[in-house]
């Protein structure tokens, strides 16, 4: 098959080059440049013209493989609990993100996992303690 990719309509159509068995599987890749904000992984759909074919949503992975998923924070919002001066104020912080988080990696990230553990960085604070 050879392909067009039209970016402003996010498709890319595909031509048949030569004729196909029936039950066969068709396999074909191509390579695409992430954006740099995180996303959810989109619903994609196939369609066919010159045969009559409902367009249909393809099943994806609900993992990390699944296609155009890009990491990062889904949802980030902090507040607080007071704003009266010499009061113990509850900062708290709301985060969700568009890739899962394995368990290992939070424990990791609690400090038993070493330095290189990933963690989560907050800066801009200030206090008297």
């Amino acid at each position: 098959a050879s392909g067009e990719w039209d970016k402003s309509a996010g498709t890319l159509r595909l031509r048949v080059t030569r004729a196909t068995t029936p039950g066969q599987d068709l396999s074909f890749y191509f390579a695409v440049t992430n954006g740099l904000e995180g996303q959810a992984s989109p619903d994609i759909s196939i369609e066919t013209t010159g045969l009559r074919m409902t367009p249909q949503v393809m099943d994806t992975p609900l993992d990390n493989r699944a296609p155009l998923l890009i990491g990062g924070f889904r949802t980030k919002a902090i507040s607080q609990s007071t704003v009266c001066p010499g009061r113990v104020n509850t900062i708290t912080i709301t985060l969700s993100f568009f890739v899962p988080i394995p368990w290992e990696l939070a424990i990791a990230s609690s400090g038993e996992g070493g330095d290189s553990a990933p963690a989560i960085g907050l800066s801009g604070l200030t206090g008297s303690d």
